[in-house]
């Protein structure tokens, strides 16, 4: 392809051309903007164009505007690439490496369509070949990976996602196992329980319990089904009743001795002590409640004690100045034992600063109430068979507004009326107590060895057992 006319002023010698080649390559290399062409629309063209007579052409603006590439102009700053004057546009970058990478390996003579590479000048700065007119000048190669270096590039990738994709299709496989297995196991489990749904962990907790560092627990069906019959007592004090005076293996003789006048084919005695746990005492103590409670050292003993002899464990509290919804509290523990029952004693539950036994006691309905309703929370939240609670009771005040009380179905709830004199006025005290007591509450007796003894005489078992209606517990103090 011939080049522009030299001969006019608008033309370009090839001393420019081969440095406007030299300083773009040298720009190109170095990263930098290339500079203006060496033109007649430059400085240095104009004036050597004026050494020369020939008039130069007015300067061009700069930065032309993007488009097609005017004629008579060799450099669109809008592109970064350069051409040959009057030639084609360099090729897009896409293309480039291609292009470059043909170059580099053809032939390294002849003329068919092979650029020679730049040579170094004696300055620094590349000074290319010129090249056969109508062709685009070198360009510096650019480095391609070659198809091993891709491939083992990409091959780590591959195999990772292989094994990746095996792993999660063996665990897949190990999932779908065990999904059958538990399939298989529990519809062997229903088949062999005969369609009944399996016991939930929760119910499992409740109903299997482990073993009890007291023994094992006694069997208590309760009132109506039987009839109780208990020692009363404390160690502390022989006055506070017979079951503290001797050792536990003649006490639970002794009462077997007691409970036989009790018994009845259709309905057996349950034996049980009868400890009082919390005390009323004469004076204040530590706490300023007049009453003293049992450790739980006592405690354990005694139930330790009643399971060995087959027998129920019932917990007496006499609260002083307390009452009986606190002095329950510490007792929860024990409460939570499926032979372990309890009693509340009125007569000595006292007023704020009134010592016990300078009168008789009382308490109101909503306190027996609240109490109640305690030990049948303790029932409910242990799944434990049904407590009995006895209430001390001999006179007409000692219970404020007792009908007034709501029984929880997971209490059995016994009066036991108790009282100390002849026999007659124990038999007239327990009948009008008896008499009218509201339901469900049940009807109980106590007799007093030693007081009782004094008044005028012990009941029998057989004068117990003809009062109307019959105790459905009797305890002995």
């Amino acid at each position: 392809m011939p080049g522009r006319d030299k001969s006019s002023g608008g033309g370009r010698s090839e001393e420019d051309r081969r440095r406007d080649l030299a300083a773009r390559e040298q720009a190109r290399l170095t990263g930098k903007r290339p500079p203006p062409s060496f033109g007649p629309s430059t400085r240095a063209g104009r004036e050597r164009a004026a050494s020369s007579g020939k008039p130069a052409p007015a300067p061009r603006d700069p930065m032309p505007p993007r488009g097609p590439v005017p004629e008579g102009l060799d450099f669109d700053f809008a592109q970064p690439t350069t051409r040959a004057a009057g030639g084609p546009t360099a090729p897009a970058a896409s293309e480039a490496p291609s292009q470059a990478s043909g170059a580099a390996d053809g032939p390294s003579g002849g003329s068919g369509g092979t650029a020679t590479l730049p040579a170094p000048s004696q300055h620094g700065t590349a000074t290319p070949t010129p090249a056969p007119a109508g062709q685009r000048p070198p360009r510096a190669p650019r480095a391609r990976p070659s198809a091993k270096a891709r491939a083992r590039a990409t091959k780590p990738a591959v195999a990772g996602a292989g094994l990746a994709g095996k792993l999660r299709a063996k665990r897949a496989g190990l999932l779908a196992v065990v999904v059958g297995v538990c399939v298989l196991i529990a519809f062997i489990a229903l088949a062999a329980g005969g369609g009944e749904a399996p016991t939930t962990p929760a119910a499992a907790a409740k109903v299997e319990r482990g073993p009890s560092p007291y023994g094992e627990p006694t069997d208590t069906p309760l009132p109506p089904d039987t009839r109780v019959v208990a020692y009363t007592g404390a160690p502390q004090a022989k006055e506070l009743g017979i079951l503290g005076t001797m050792p536990f293996e003649r006490a639970s003789d002794r009462l077997d001795r007691q409970a036989k006048p009790y018994e009845r084919k259709s309905r057996p005695v349950l034996r049980a002590f009868d400890l009082i746990a919390t005390i009323a005492n004469a004076d204040p103590g530590p706490g300023g409640k007049y009453r003293s409670r049992q450790t739980s050292k006592v405690i354990a003993r005694y139930l330790r004690a009643a399971r060995r002899h087959d027998a129920a464990l019932i917990l007496d509290v006499q609260p002083g100045t307390s009452n009986f919804v606190d002095e329950v509290k510490p007792l929860e523990r024990w409460l939570k034992e499926p032979d372990v029952h309890l009693a509340l004693d009125p007569e000595w539950r006292m007023r704020p600063g009134v010592q016990p036994g300078s009168e008789i006691g009382w308490v109101s309905a909503g306190e027996v109430t609240a109490t109640l309703n305690r030990v049948a929370r303790i029932v409910r939240a242990n799944d434990l068979p049904p407590k009995l609670v006895l209430v001390h009771r001999f006179t007409d005040g000692m219970i404020k507004d007792l009908e007034t009380v709501d029984v929880p179905k997971e209490i059995v709830g016994v009066i036991s009326i108790d009282g100390v004199g002849t026999r007659t006025q124990k038999i007239q005290t327990y009948d009008r107590i008896a008499a009218t007591l509201p339901k469900p509450w049940l009807p109980g007796f106590k007799v007093f060895y030693e007081e009782d003894a004094a008044a005028g005489g012990i009941l029998y078992g057989s004068q117990v057992m003809a009062m109307r209606p019959r105790p459905h517990v009797v305890l002995y103090e």
